[in-house]
């Protein structure tokens, strides 16, 4: 355990599918019999993986999982389910998305708040109809809520989606809702993906 006055926390990893063994998470560390990340107390914080796709596997579709829980507070979990398309040569990709989120209206939990993406696709002929992820907004009082996306578009421009609320902490720990979201590509600095990101729907707590 790590002390509560620390200004760190630690998340437990796990993998699972029928190729669990192409894919590890960056930077782990075994504490206690578990694979672990050491992150920052109240910090957004990205979770980045290796998957090595062996030389002799078949052309196809396959399917891996990927869950992070809380090691103090184990009913706080964050899990993915990422199908990768092998075409010998392909290579799987994961895009990691920060926006900050800013509404007028005070009464919206979610003003000023951040939130942060991992998630991937599959591009095939200039478009993508598998894009699947998951968010963790850190709101202004402190507190967390969680989604899954997914979605479909064009490399280059955008797409658009639907995503499902599917928990977060303290009085949030039961916020339950949907909606739908897009997002434009933008002109930016070279080397740096842009968007414009726009997210509409409903919530309850």
């Amino acid at each position: 355990m790590i002390n509560s006055d620390s200004t760190t926390s630690r998340v437990s990893t796990e993998i699972s599918g029928e190729v669990d063994w192409w894919v590890e998470f960056d930077d782990t560390e075994e504490f206690e019999g578990e694979e672990t990340l050491i992150v920052p107390v109240g910090q957004p914080e990205n979770f980045t993986f290796t998957v090595i796709v062996p030389d002799w596997a078949d052309s196809g579709n396959y399917q891996f999982n990927l869950k992070v829980t809380d090691y103090n507070n184990p009913g706080h979990v964050s899990s993915l389910t990422y199908n990768l398309a092998d075409a010998n040569s392909s290579v799987a990709q994961f895009e990691i998305i920060t926006l900050i989120i800013n509404n007028n209206t005070n009464l919206y939990i979610f003003n000023k708040s951040t939130m942060n993406c991992v998630g991937g696709l599959t591009l095939v002929g200039g478009k993508f109809e598998d894009e699947t992820g998951m968010c963790t907004f850190y709101l202004a009082d402190g507190e967390k809520v969680f989604i899954n996306y997914k979605g479909k578009g064009t490399g280059g421009q955008g797409g658009s989606g639907t995503f499902i609320i599917v928990g977060g902490t303290g009085k949030y720990e039961k916020i339950s809702g949907t909606g739908f979201s897009s997002r434009q590509n933008l002109k930016g600095k070279e080397g740096f993906a842009h968007s414009m990101n726009q997210m509409s729907g409903e919530y309850t707590y």
